[in-house]
């Protein structure tokens, strides 16, 4: 038997899958979920002061996957997380038995936020963080710096920004770009593009 809880996903999801053995098919198996912060407990439909369990936890497919119980929390399930501490939960079956308790904690967005907030210096997570944003090329500015004689550019750089505002109000050198992209650009006796070539140089 082995426990796969998943944990927070997102603010707005929540998993729990446990494997309870191929013989423990069609079994009830019971899941308890309360909120750190104001101890709400979930209900499987909204939070309540009141302690209850979420109910059954559903067998994944008696014939290909028997023994194998989760629970996803509905879409917007965790609305209110924001400002809750993690989450307590308890998974119980009485036949097996199986028993078992413990508390998750978010680590998506908000978590990252604050890494890239706080910890920016060389060589830090944060620092890290923001090159993998880099590659995301979510909001990028092109400056050429080369053309050939008909005027076609054949050299030039990519910038990234981690916000809309950063590039809007970036200006040369760039000193709020997150990342840089070198490329080369070359045409054919006709002036067609035929190749395109980008490095990462920051």
């Amino acid at each position: 038997m082995s426990s796969g809880v998943k944990g927070l996903q997102s603010w707005d999801l929540l998993r729990f899958v446990v494997d309870l053995g191929e013989a423990n098919t069609g079994l009830t198996v019971t899941l308890t979920i309360q909120a750190v912060g104001n101890a709400m407990y979930w209900t499987g439909a909204a939070w309540q002061a009141g302690a209850t369990t979420v109910g059954a936890m559903t067998e994944v497919d008696a014939t290909n996957f028997p023994g194998l119980y989760e629970y996803l929390m509905p879409a917007g399930g965790l609305g209110q997380s924001a400002a809750i501490a993690g989450y307590r939960y308890r998974i119980d079956e009485n036949t097996v038995p199986y028993h078992e308790t413990g508390v998750l904690y978010p680590w998506t967005s908000r978590m990252l936020d604050e890494l890239v907030a706080d910890h920016q210096v060389v060589a830090s997570i944060g620092e890290a963080i923001h090159r993998t944003h880099a590659a995301r090329h979510s909001n990028t500015r092109v400056v050429y710096t080369a053309w050939n004689a008909a005027g076609r550019p054949t050299t030039g750089y990519l910038l990234v920004y981690l916000s809309k505002a950063s590039l809007n109000a970036d200006s040369d050198p760039w000193p709020l770009a997150t990342g840089r992209y070198d490329f080369t650009l070359a045409y054919d006796g006709s002036g067609r593009l035929t190749s395109y070539k980008s490095e990462r140089t920051s």
